[in-house]
Parts: C-alpha cells; structure tokens; sequence
C-alpha cells in the first residue's frame, strides 16, 4: 500500500492514482474511446457475455499496461491482495475474487464501455464502484480507517539517525550523512523550492510594510539580492556562523533563504525557533537597520 502526501500537506492520499489510474501509452490510453474495443477485446464490438479478452482475464488484461511490463501509469493499489478481515465496503465487497482485492473489486471495468461519452469520463474518469465523492483519500477511506493514518511531518526525520523515512517527502532520496550530523542534500528536490514549503504552509507575501498604504500581493523576497543585501549576507555567514543559501538555479532568494527546513539545534520540532528562522532579528542579518 502506498501512502502520499497531498500538495495541501493536510492529508494523507492513500492509493492516491485511483481516479486517474491510467496514462496515455504509446498509442495512447483506450479509455473512454469507442474505436478502442480491439486493444483489449478480441472482437470490435464486444456484447454481454461474449467479451472475448485478449488475456485471460481482466486483471490479467489490467496488468499488461499497468504492471511492470506496461509503460502506462501504475495503481497504487495492490492487486491480488487478500482482504483478510478488512472490512471491505458494502459496494465493493461482492467484487472480491476469491477474497481478494483485484483490479476490478474498485474499478467497474464495464462502466466505461456502457458509458463511452466524453460527459463520463469527467464524472468518473477511474470508473470506479460505488463512486460517491470525487476526492481519491476519501474514496480510500471507505475501506481504511482514517484514524489509522496521520498526516507526517517532513522536518520529523532530520533530527534522529538514517534512515530518514520522511526525506522523500520533499527530496527524491534520502540524503547522505557525512558521518558527524551533517547532510549533504545537493538539493535533489520533488517539485519546485518554494511551491515544496507553500504546499504545506498557508502563508501570505511576507515580509511586507504593515504601514504602507497599499500592500502588493507579489512576494518581496523572490528575487536576486541587490549588491548590498548580497554583501551583508557574506558578512552574517562569516561573523554568525550561519548559512543563507539561494536557489541552486537562479540564484534568488527562496523560502529556505531565512527559514532552515533542517536546523533542529538539538531539540524536537516543537523546541525549534519561531518559524524556522535562521537567525534571530533575521530582518537585520540583510538588511541596514
């Protein structure tokens, strides 16, 4: 089962590729496509109780794009998975197979030849059963227990020793130590600096002049640092012993500029300074006061 933070940061998506479980192939998806029938069934126009696959049966069938030996996107789902004593949906339970979890307990395989419209695709594009909410953590959840997952902190895993579990929440890998308490990250991030910290954090543009008559909605901070700015950043790094670091790319200020995803000084989270800040007076580490 995989587990996956939304971009909210507020809920855990579980079996998160369930409403869009497929991907355009190299022929593309055949999905939704009335002049498709023959990419899985032997005949072109397939009728009730002669379906004719071309495998044997429709996981089978599911599996040769979905699986390893596909190039369409995979579920995140498990196929073949015993239910156990889970307790499986009343709408899904009567498409167990032998018990277990297939392909079809979840998707209605059916749906989307009976209902080969472009109007379809958009109500329920997964073909899912039973389909009752158009958010996938809840679809999820009408078999999971909710309380069972929490949402995970990715700042958890900096302080305690390798493996760092939550790294990949915000990295492709987990970072190697250098043997005395520091990473080395190289940056090797998921998605972009700043979208990574404000898909979690719901914050305004900040800093901003509270006195000021108008407010900008455009943030101060994303941009190069002016000559001076940029100097008086050299001088906090070598008289504070501290590190402003700027995007690998362009050079700019980002949210890790003045917020430190990483420093734990030795406490928990909770422990940590205000906001993650960097410094003290962080305003005065840049600029004049």
């Amino acid at each position: 089962m995989t587990i996956s933070l939304t971009r909210s940061g507020r809920l855990l998506v579980l079996c998160g590729l369930l409403f869009l479980p497929f991907a355009a192939h190299s022929e593309g998806s055949p999905h939704w496509s009335k002049s498709r029938c023959q990419d899985c069934h032997v005949d072109a126009a397939p009728v009730d109780g002669l379906v004719n696959l071309q495998a044997t049966d429709a996981e089978a069938l599911c599996e040769t794009c979905h699986g390893g030996r596909g190039d369409a996107k995979a579920c995140r789902h498990m196929s073949g998975l015993p239910a156990g004593d889970m307790e499986i949906a009343e709408g899904l339970a009567s498409s167990l197979k032998n018990g277990q979890v297939v392909c079809s307990t979840c998707h209605d395989i059916v749906y989307q030849c009976k209902h080969a419209r472009v109007e379809y695709s958009f109500q329920n594009p997964g073909f899912l059963r039973d389909r009752t909410t158009r958010r996938t953590g809840e679809y999820c959840l009408k078999c999971h227990d909710a309380s069972a997952y929490q949402a995970l902190n990715p700042h958890d895993g900096v302080a305690g020793d390798p493996p760092r579990a939550t790294c990949p929440l915000c990295h492709t890998g987990i970072p190697e130590s250098d043997g005395e308490g520091g990473i080395r990250v190289s940056f090797n991030m998921q998605h972009d600096l700043n979208e990574t910290c404000t898909g979690c954090h719901d914050v305004s543009p900040h800093p901003r002049n509270l006195f000021a008559r108008e407010q900008s909605d455009e943030w101060v901070h994303f941009t190069v640092a002016s000559p001076e700015v940029a100097a008086n950043m050299r001088d906090a790094e070598a008289n504070l012993g501290i590190r402003l670091p700027l995007h690998p790319e362009t050079g700019e200020i980002y949210c890790a500029t003045c917020h430190d995803p990483h420093e734990f000084k030795g406490g928990p989270v909770a422990e940590q300074p205000e906001h993650r800040l960097r410094a003290n007076d962080i305003c005065q580490v840049c600029h004049e006061k």
